[in-house]
């Protein structure tokens, strides 16, 4: 290398890297020009991503709404007994014996969590001999809650009491599931990049499945519910994430948001199906189960699921590497070079003399770490904003499956116009234009919530807020796969969900403040939230028709020299990757 660009290509803000860091613009290709040998969009990688980024999404999504559906409160009220001997119709037995309160759109309702101080006695004496009770006391549920069970046969709250003074119950569940999420992404997302993307997959899939099943079976004890839904989330992350960075990690570039694409449509599949399988089974118990246990079919078939060849090389490894790869040639009728081996080990040895140390590596240049803070705040508006919709979504009246059904349905033509957005206009303007269309939203949901007579309206931007959150998620998550390196790739997703999680937290309080105070509270927030994410996003880096960088040198300069003002163009077969071409 002419040793003027080398001098450059170790500059980044001013500061020296380690000469070991860099590598030659050969070495970046190897692995490409391999992959290119054997197949980058072959019948293997067709395979692999219908298997684990389309069938499996479907499947786990399952495991992500069941929990949602099963700590759904349906409408309750205080029991009182005495109504089925009175001869008294349903509705005039709660007139009765239960006091009207404002609920949270303003309307007067009768109330949850109180009741009348009378008797089975005084009732009859007012409904059948007009003596009424001439100063009924109100006071707190006294014999326990009946539940509506036009819609749900039996959830965890109503089989567990999880209303009125124990209510926040069913929040902080969520709030565990966040934080689930937080330390799985932590975990699982730097064992990713230090001892492969396969074997994490493999203890996500276990975890998630003992966990969810154990949820089940000790639901009626408290903590220890709420220990196994924080480890069976913890492992979410890994499952969803693991696939699609080794599909996303040995596939052409022009195809990436292909995959992306395949596992969000498998998702939406899952969601989808969840609600009407719940609305057939009505019990939890059954749905839980159902949609759990499926998962565990691919342990069994995981010798369908290769390591990570480009991980492999990156962690100085080439002979697993081009294992996999002369697999990878063998399935799609192709063949490598003779030298391929040799090609591997160069480039390997290359790569594998960069130090990197984990999440710190993300804050090694102002460049990278720019660009980390950038998508941590796009990531964290989409986490709060995706997941407040979706509990949200029991909160709305009419059918809560049909609710669920619109919501999730709406993700497949959300990812539909995603793709096409983000391979034409690119991902940061996309995110950008859905993230003003959001707002639109959430101030339109704000106007009409409280209004009974345009409940149909409040679907209906509940549905399209959803769809534009869906959109500015799928361009996130392209960004961050094509942001960070082959050595922090899953590492730096994974951050950001961390911290994105922890944002995502304060969600489900968010949503109980609309159940407990105000109907526009959460679009308030979300709407406010969004006008944060349209310049946020705006300054992120276009990753369209980019190479993915391999290493810190790479992704230190990654960007570099692109105009705010500006749209992706093709690059031509021969133009060098884009760092190459900046610095030379």
């Amino acid at each position: 290398m002419d040793s003027g660009i080398s001098e450059r290509l170790l500059m980044e803000d001013g500061k020296a890297l380690p000469p070991s860091g860099a590598a030659t613009a050969e070495d970046r290709d190897a692995f490409d020009n391999l992959l290119e040998d054997a197949g980058s969009h072959g019948k293997f990688q067709i395979r692999f991503n219908v298997i684990f980024n389309f069938s499996l999404s479907a499947i786990v999504s399952m495991s992500f709404l069941n929990y949602v559906m099963a700590m759904t409160v349906p409408d309750h009220w205080c029991h009182v007994p005495g109504a089925t001997g009175a001869n008294i119709s349903a509705d005039r037995w709660k007139e009765l014996t239960l006091p009207r309160e404002p609920d949270t759109k303003g309307e007067m309702a009768y109330s949850k969590c109180k009741m009348f101080n009378v008797t089975a006695e005084d009732i009859i004496m007012e409904q059948f001999f007009n003596q009424p009770v001439i100063h009924k006391e109100i006071i707190g549920c006294q014999y326990g809650w009946e539940y509506d069970k036009t819609w749900y046969l039996s959830t965890t709250p109503s089989d567990n009491d999880w209303v009125c003074e124990n209510e926040l119950r069913v929040t902080n569940i969520f709030m565990y599931s966040r934080i689930g999420d937080v330390v799985g992404a932590f975990v699982f997302g730097q064992l990713g990049d230090q001892i492969g993307r396969r074997k994490v997959f493999i203890a996500g899939i276990a975890l998630l499945v003992v966990g969810r099943a154990a949820a089940v079976l000790c639901a009626s004890i408290y903590p220890l519910f709420a220990i196994c839904i924080f480890f069976s989330n913890s492992s979410l992350l890994a499952v969803f994430q693991s696939p699609l960075a080794i599909g996303t990690e040995f596939c052409c570039r022009e195809k990436r948001s292909r995959i992306n694409m395949l596992q969000c449509v498998g998702w939406t599949i899952g969601i989808s199906a969840t609600p009407l399988l719940a609305w057939a089974v009505g019990d939890w118990v059954t749905l839980s189960l159902a949609t759990t246990l499926p998962s565990l079919i691919f342990l069994f078939i995981i010798k369908l699921m290769p390591e990570s060849p480009r991980w492999l090389m990156a962690k100085g490894r080439p002979e697993e590497a081009h294992k996999i790869l002369s697999e990878i040639a063998t399935v799609n009728g192709r063949k490598l070079p003779t030298n391929s081996l040799s090609m591997l080990k160069q480039a390997s040895e290359r790569c594998g003399k960069e130090k990197v140390y984990g999440i710190p590596s993300l804050f090694s240049s102002k460049r990278l770490a720019g660009y980390t803070v950038l998508i941590l705040i796009c990531w964290g508006i989409n986490s709060l904003a995706y997941y407040s919709l979706v509990l949200n979504v029991g909160n709305m009246s009419g059918n809560p499956f049909l609710n669920y059904f619109y919501q999730s349905l709406v993700e497949l033509p959300a990812y539909i116009m995603a793709m096409w957005s983000t391979d034409r206009i690119g991902r940061r303007w996309t995110q950008s234009a859905f993230f003003i269309l959001l707002a639109i939203a959430c101030a339109v949901l704000v106007a009409v919530v409280l209004n009974p007579a345009l409940s149909i309206v409040t679907v209906v931007f509940a549905v399209f807020a959803k769809f534009c959150v869906c959109i500015t998620f799928y361009a996130v998550y392209l960004q961050s796969l094509e942001t960070y390196p082959t050595c922090l790739r899953q590492t730096g997703t994974s951050t950001n969900s961390i911290l994105a999680n922890l944002i995502g937290i304060i969600g489900p309080y968010i949503v109980y403040l609309g159940t407990s105070v105000d109907a526009r509270y959460p679009y308030v927030v979300l709407g406010t939230c969004s006008l944060v994410g349209i310049f946020t996003a705006s300054f992120l880096p276009e990753t369209l028709h980019a190479k993915l960088p391999e290493t810190l040198a790479e992704a230190h300069n990654f960007g570099k020299g692109q105009r705010y003002w500006s749209f992706p163009k093709r690059s031509s077969p021969k133009t060098k990757p884009t760092i190459t071409k900046t610095l030379a």
